[in-house]
């Protein structure tokens, strides 16, 4: 994030909750930070396989692998996502992935909490530190 996009970030916050504006009249960069830290995540690769999908949805998986399996031969998308399940090379963390597990929620193949599941897997925390709001607010790049 650049200075500009945490500049209005940080104004937008501001005009929406007032406890941070509160923070931001006080210049409490430290608490800004963590409030607009929270629940910040990013995508982060990940390769998964078959038992990453078993540990994380237990029975839920293995009916979703099995189901896979059954529509893989009219679907050449599942049959090749199979196939990087199959060897642990499933990068969990890519949009696409990420994009596939909705497709399956939408189409009933799986819960959004199993979708839920298996995304926070592609996923990092995405931090906004103390010194990036302070430079942003000081005028610093």
């Amino acid at each position: 994030m650049n200075r500009a996009e945490l500049i209005e970030l940080i104004a937008e916050r501001a005009a929406a909750d007032p406890e941070f504006a509160t923070l931001l009249a006080k210049r409490a960069d430290w608490q800004m930070a963590q409030a607009l830290s929270a629940g910040r995540t990013r995508l982060q690769s990940r390769l998964i396989g078959a038992g990453t999908i078993l540990a994380t949805l237990g029975k839920e998986g293995a009916t979703l692998l099995r189901g896979m399996r059954a529509l893989a031969a009219g679907d050449a998308w599942i049959d090749e996502g199979l196939r990087l399940i199959d060897r642990g090379e499933w990068d969990i963390g890519l949009p696409a992935s990420q994009a596939s597990l909705d497709e399956f929620v939408a189409a009933g193949y799986m819960t959004r909490e199993a979708a839920a599941a298996l995304k926070a897997l592609g996923t990092a925390p995405d931090a906004i530190s103390t010194d990036e709001v302070s430079d942003a607010l000081n005028g610093r790049a």
